[in-house]
């Protein structure tokens, strides 16, 4: 894992670390909300982090989330191209 990626899992788990313990008091439940915001950001970005190398600049975790859509359909495309080409060769034919 990339040095920068591990860096956000770490903030991330003290983020969740951070949030449970405010559980602990009723109070203070909008504080541990906004820590588990933060610890699934965290671990949003670096997986993008690990991914990429470019971690946007933005709490929208919809916007984070739907990066994370579009590297699943790319491994599924690569997945895909990779079956049809050995399927392809096996047939002895060439794929274009």
């Amino acid at each position: 894992m990339k040095k920068r990626a591990k860096e956000w899992i770490k903030y991330s788990k003290l983020d969740l670390d951070s949030a449970l313990k405010l559980l602990e008091s009723p109070e203070l439940i909008q504080s541990a909300a906004f820590h588990c915001q933060q610890s699934i950001e965290k671990s949003l970005k670096a997986i993008i982090e690990e991914k990429t190398n470019k971690v946007p600049r933005t709490h929208d975790l919809e916007k984070l989330y739907g990066l994370m859509e579009v590297f699943t359909m790319l491994k599924m495309i690569k997945i895909r191209e990779r079956q049809i080409n050995a399927f392809d060769q096996k047939r002895g034919c060439f794929a274009v």
